[in-house]
């Protein structure tokens, strides 16, 4: 779930030109609440329509990650749309667990005995590793990155957990990644970010799904 400010004068703003100050101005955490309900609510949208329903990965900032009530807030919006833990994935940086390691390991079991999965933390609890669009870039070119990726992947199915590769644009990364087993593949091969209205219509018009396919 990827979060943008449409302002009227500027265009469309990426998170680094209006995060940053958010956090200064202490209005971050209406931005990570709002963007985690709305996820649900579309969620919800979208089980009334009978759509497929696909996990969300949603990140939040450092500061709402050790908010008191974080754990609360997420289970009172999860119970007000109705949305099952399963459908949620949370993403925290290294940055946010090594502000306190302790605390931030104790806030992670937390959240996967809630149900929800957590991606994306070196030595914490994790339940997904995703691939960084680095290595996928130069995956068809560069022998050692492929092996670095294929060690990756296994890595993951040893432990069971799953990979997802990031920044996946053409066909060839496509080829080379599932045949070295990646679970998920994700980036402009499928489709650019898009809004809720043109997500809905991809779900329903592309080639991937018609064909049946499990890709996202």
């Amino acid at each position: 779930s990827l979060v943008r400010w449409d302002n009227p004068k500027r265009g469309l703003l990426s998170p680094s030109q209006f995060v940053p100050q958010a956090e200064q101005m202490g209005m971050i955490h209406k931005i990570d609440m709002y963007i985690f309900e709305r996820v649900c609510k579309d969620l919800q949208d979208c089980k009334k329509k009978g759509r497929r329903l696909l996990p969300v990965s949603i990140n939040f900032s450092l500061y709402e990650f050790y908010n008191h009530g974080f754990i609360d807030d997420l289970v009172n919006i999860m119970e007000k749309y109705n949305v099952p833990p399963t459908l949620i994935e949370i993403e925290i940086t290294e940055q946010t667990t090594n502000a306190n390691n302790f605390i931030a390991n104790s806030i992670l079991k937390r959240i996967k005995e809630l149900g929800i999965r957590i991606m994306n933390i070196r030595k914490s609890p994790i339940d997904v590793i995703k691939i960084d669009k680095s290595f996928i870039d130069d995956i068809v070119i560069d022998a050692k990155t492929r092996s670095i990726v294929q060690f990756l992947i296994q890595l993951c199915k040893v432990n069971g957990m799953e990979s997802i590769a990031e920044g996946v644009n053409d066909a060839k990364q496509v080829a080379i990644l599932r045949k070295l087993q990646c679970d998920t593949i994700q980036g402009y091969y499928y489709s650019k970010p898009l809004n809720r209205n043109d997500f809905e219509k991809l779900l329903l018009q592309n080639d991937f799904e018609k064909k049946g396919a499990t890709e996202k």
